[in-house]
């Protein structure tokens, strides 16, 4: 099942020519300048999130997040203008716990096209991308 999910693929880049999508031609990481998040942006993010989703790696479901109301929305608003004030996303919030969900409608669970793959990741970590975006 692990070769299906997670085939190993040799890419043959012998043919690119295109060079305009080398490292050297992106500009330098996106400089947040000033940039703090408010208690109340992260409310209504959190408002807007379905409240029994899964939990990512953390295991926090939204539905906590919403229960604890201004004081947690402004701790995360906190954590966000922190992160973006020293230039740094933490780690913890890029791991997602990967699991195998049936496709529904299919009979044959022995297959591994019967399944697929999601990623959860971090609660908070969610927030404040949709933050950043």
């Amino acid at each position: 099942m692990k070769a299906r999910f997670f085939p190993k693929a040799e890419a043959d880049l012998s043919d690119i020519t295109e060079i305009a999508f080398q490292e050297e031609s992106f500009p330098p990481n996106l400089i947040i300048i000033n940039q703090i998040a408010t208690g109340e942006e992260v409310k209504a993010i959190l408002k807007s999130r379905k409240p029994f989703k899964a939990p990512g790696i953390d295991s926090i479901p939204n539905s906590f997040l919403q229960a604890m109301g201004q004081r947690m929305a402004d701790a995360i608003a906190a954590l966000a203008t922190a992160c973006w004030k020293i230039g740094h996303y933490p780690q913890q919030f890029k791991n997602a716990r990967t699991i195998a969900l049936r496709k529904p409608g299919n009979q044959i669970y022995s297959d591994p096209g019967a399944w697929r793959l999601i990623a959860l990741l971090s609660t908070i970590g969610k927030v404040i991308k949709t933050l950043i975006a």
